[in-house]
């Protein structure tokens, strides 16, 4: 049987990530970023995951988040909702240049196999696992070359992003650029890892930014992303802390974790868009993007249950988990419908 909403909430506020991702809720709705019935709809198609015994406890219900995100259970009954890009503004293309950071290893993926072998040939071979490193002195090498020589095709067999039903998340280069000048190389990989609030990416990490153009991306939807976008991440947040990213609605913004570990004003670190996993047969014939090697994490971000017990009460913003849970039946009560 279902869970009701209510018991939904009561699940959902038993967790510390259950605490995130309910104050993000109510700053979607409340700042006009979401949809308010369409917010209620998902925590009610959440009780009807819920419904099951794998997912029917505290925990579970934070997972059944996740099965509505990725539609990757057989649990899901015929008519769930799609609940990616959902934003703020309906999904449109990127009309400005993206970067993407991710572990160096998938860079291998993406890359073509011509341009894999035409950089092996320069001397860049290309980690096949996560457990690939490279040396400083590689990196060193290709940051200074050119952008033309670090400039790749995509393999129309590969997809930029994870599994098929799954969401990729980019920020702006020019922000991403901006926020890093005068950061020593060494350091790099580390600052974007924390200005992006990638905190799964730990000590060690050899990190990679995949930059494209807005012609490679034209017809590949994207939008601001919202709670059922993050699911289960941890350092998610709907509205931003300064007034100047406010107002660019389009945009969300990352949470800087090295902002949030100094207990700063503000942890806006860069904005961010999602878009659906994009099938490499789907981008122009010779898509390109250019590759930048970013280095080694050097140290690792606050993770455990305290470090996820600040954010959470970072976002409560004084509130009470018992008022975090009257506002949230609230906001269900306003739309029965769903």
């Amino acid at each position: 049987m279902a869970l009701t909403t209510d018991q939904v909430v009561e699940r959902l506020l038993e967790t510390v990530g259950g605490q995130i991702v309910a104050c993000n809720v109510l700053a979607g709705v409340q700042n006009g970023l979401v949809d308010a019935a369409w917010a209620t709809e998902v925590l009610a198609w959440m009780g009807t995951v819920g419904g099951h015994a794998d997912y029917a406890d505290s925990a579970g219900i934070l997972r059944a988040l996740e099965v509505l995100r990725t539609r990757r259970s057989t649990v899901l009954p015929h008519g769930a909702p799609d609940i990616r890009l959902r934003g703020a503004d309906a999904p449109s293309p990127f009309q400005v240049e993206v970067s993407w950071v991710q572990p160096a290893w998938k860079l291998r993926r993406l890359v073509s196999s011509e341009d894999r072998e035409r950089l092996a040939r320069e001397g860049l071979v290309l980690p096949t696992s996560r457990a690939g490193v490279l040396s400083t002195a590689t990196v060193d090498e290709w940051r200074n070359k050119p952008a033309l020589a670090r400039t790749v095709r995509v393999e129309p067999a590969a997809t930029v992003g994870g599994r098929r039903h799954d969401v990729v998340w980019f920020t702006r280069r020019a922000a991403l650029d901006e926020a890093v000048v005068g950061v020593s190389p060494s350091v790099r990989a580390q600052r974007t890892r924390d200005l992006l609030g990638l905190v799964h990416h730990q000590e060690g990490a050899m990190l990679v930014a995949m930059h494209f153009q807005p012609p490679t991306l034209s017809a590949c939807p994207s939008a601001r992303p919202t709670f059922a976008d993050a699911g289960m991440h941890t350092r998610f947040k709907a509205w931003p802390d300064d007034e100047a990213a406010r107002k660019d609605r389009s945009w969300g913004r990352t949470v800087d974790l090295h902002a949030l570990d100094e207990s700063a004003a503000s942890v806006d670190g860069c904005p961010e868009r999602v878009a659906n996993t994009i099938d490499g047969h789907s981008l122009a014939d010779g898509a390109t993007f250019e590759f930048e090697l970013l280095g080694a994490v050097q140290a690792p971000a606050a993770q455990g249950d305290a470090a996820r017990a600040a954010f959470a009460s970072r976002l409560l913003n004084g509130r009470t988990v018992a008022e975090l849970e009257t506002e949230l039946n609230a906001l269900a009560s306003a739309h029965p419908d769903h």
